[in-house]
Order: C-alpha cells, then structure tokens, then sequence
C-alpha cells in the first residue's frame, strides 16, 4: 500500500477480498501480500485528469471498510481512508469480527460516522496498545497512530488461535 501511496493513488476499496497472500521466494517467510482491485482508486494531486475525477459527495467503497471522510462522499478523501480500512482489516484479523455490524449499508456508514467500535478486548484478548480506539469519526487528522509492533504482535496470537481451532478471519484469500 505504501508504493501506491509515495504514487499518489489512493485505493479505496481496500477489504480482506482484495488483499491476497503469494508465494514469493525472494522475500523473508517466503510469502508477499498483494492488493488488488484498484477499480475505485484515486489519483491524487495534479495527476488527476479533471474528467474523470470523483464528484464530491459520491460514496464508493465496501461500507464495513470505509473511513468516516469516505463515508461522507468527501471529495478530500487521501491515502488516510486506506489506513482506516487496514484498520478495519485488522480488526476482523484478531477479533473475528468487523468492527461494526449492521443489516443495511447506511446504518454501517452511521456507524463509521457516529460511533466508536467496541475494543478490542471486548471479543479476544489484547496487548493493551490495541485497546485504543482504531478510529475517529472527527476525522483522519485526530486518529492515533498505529502501534505495529502491537498490532503484529496480536494478529501473531490470533493466527497461532486460529490454527489451532479458532476461528478464521472472514473474508481473507490465499493464492497459490
């Protein structure tokens, strides 16, 4: 995500579906994560031809996923609204669950705008780094910065949980 961020492009959509795991012999562990489906992304700055740019106001993305400014159609959305939806990744990752449910798309954006998810530890226990809210619905400027020591550390336990009868993170994808 990184490379397409220093790029300018701004996914969108990022969700378990499109983030796949790949056989990659030249890099530690043997495996690399892959993101795909940049069908909604954005370019940002300059090099966006002024045709096809969003209109402000327009809602894209998986709503489970999608960041407050997102939410709101906010034509200032940037590569912060991919750092919400890994957020919302992770979640799923070590509680087994997103971090809001809802039955209709709106109540999810209601959700994402309005409320703060339940900790971590709520669902699973948790280094206490990981207990701090993952979001803020006054907007991408006011989030707390993401501890990945903490966040690699639970995803590790969740993982070693899960393979030894636990439940599975919904939704993820292994390409072989």
């Amino acid at each position: 995500m990184s490379v397409a961020h220093a790029r300018g492009i701004v996914h969108r959509d990022l969700k378990p579906d499109n983030v796949f795991i790949v056989s990659d012999p030249a890099v530690p562990g043997g495996e690399r994560t892959k993101i795909l489906d940049f069908g909604i992304a954005k370019l940002l700055g300059d090099h966006e031809p002024s045709a096809s740019r969003t209109q402000s106001g327009v809602i894209l993305g998986t709503p489970m996923y999608m960041s407050p400014e997102q939410c709101r159609g906010a034509s200032t959305v940037d590569h912060r609204t991919d750092i919400y939806a890994l957020g919302c990744i992770l979640y799923v990752m070590i509680c087994g669950r997103p971090p809001f449910i809802n039955d209709t798309a709106g109540d999810m954006i209601a959700s994402h705008l309005l409320e703060e998810p339940e900790p971590p530890s709520t669902h699973v226990g948790v280094p206490v780094g990981l207990d701090r809210p993952h979001s803020d619905p006054r907007g991408p400027s006011s989030r707390p910065a993401p501890d990945p020591a903490s966040w690699r550390s639970a995803i590790s336990r969740r993982s070693r949980h899960r393979h030894s009868g636990g439940t599975d993170c919904r939704g993820s994808s292994r390409a072989r």
